[in-house]
């Protein structure tokens, strides 16, 4: 089976970026591992760069396929007596006019186990690991489903309906200098996950704290600084060349920062 990695070039559902030289290794990696993670970057990481994306050939076996396809089976089953899309399954426009026609799978990884051993299995994180050491960040789609975004969007708009009659930032919410003339323009909310119930479950997500410990191991803590920026259309601050090192602990750092994206980043909302 052929596994096409794809980069920073396309919509962003998650990011990593690292302030850190490459990663050490854990000891139990054996030579041929490192071995093979030097030969892909001396032979691909050319076309990655070139092409946002590159095709590694071998990564799972016959039996493990043969589980990918019985369980894409079972979801046209499923889908076989479904009226119309939703979030989690879409379907063909001609779908029961003659047939079953199941065009897409939103998060298989949250619908059947096999896709979520797919997403997890220590063959492929070994690949994203090299990309990860080598560049700096990387970008996964598809961790948070349909359901979990549109709450995700929903806070933020409480959180705009909160500061409509506020006059001036806070220590929770910072505004716009042009916030009130115009409407209520909110540009940052400070630890939200201490003020919204579904921004916590974000940042304590299983499938998020997953690929975290994969890329730092598995004793890590969280520093408590999340945040969530605001990019108003035509009318957001820019932000200005800065280093963020100085707010890090400097004793160590073998740490990440994960940032999700709420909705696409577009000409229209973007401007």
């Amino acid at each position: 089976m052929d596994v096409i990695i794809r980069g920073a070039v396309r919509t962003r559902q998650m990011f990593f970026n690292r302030f850190h030289p490459p990663l050490t290794y854990s000891p139990s990696a054996t030579a041929e591992r490192i071995a093979r993670l030097h030969t892909l970057t001396s032979k691909q990481k050319e076309q990655f760069d070139q092409d946002g994306f590159i095709i590694v050939q071998g990564v799972f076996g016959q039996d493990h396929i043969k589980r990918m396809q019985a369980a894409v089976k079972e979801f046209q089953e499923r889908v076989a007596r479904m009226q119309e899309s939703n979030d989690v399954y879409d379907l063909e426009p001609s779908h029961g006019a003659s047939g079953s026609k199941l065009r897409r799978v939103f998060n298989p990884s949250l619908h059947h186990v096999v896709f979520r051993e797919t997403m997890l299995a220590p063959q492929l994180l070994d690949i994203v690991e090299d990309l990860f050491d080598q560049d700096g960040f990387i970008i996964v789609q598809g961790v948070f489903g349909q359901d979990h975004i549109k709450r995700m969007q929903a806070a933020v708009k409480e959180f705009q309906e909160r500061v409509a009659r506020m006059q001036e930032s806070n220590d929770v919410y910072d505004l716009e200098p042009s916030h009130g003339a115009s409407g209520s323009k909110l540009r940052r909310v400070f630890n939200p996950s201490l003020h919204h119930v579904v921004f916590r479950e974000t940042m304590l997500a299983p499938q998020l704290l997953d690929i975290v410990e994969d890329l730092i191991g598995p004793s890590f803590r969280y520093i408590p600084q999340d945040k969530l920026n605001s990019k108003l259309p035509r009318v957001g601050s820019s932000v200005k060349w800065h280093q963020d090192w100085a707010f890090y602990p400097h004793t160590n750092d073998s740490l990440v920062t994960v940032g999700v994206a709420i909705d696409e980043s577009k000409r229209e909302n973007g401007k």
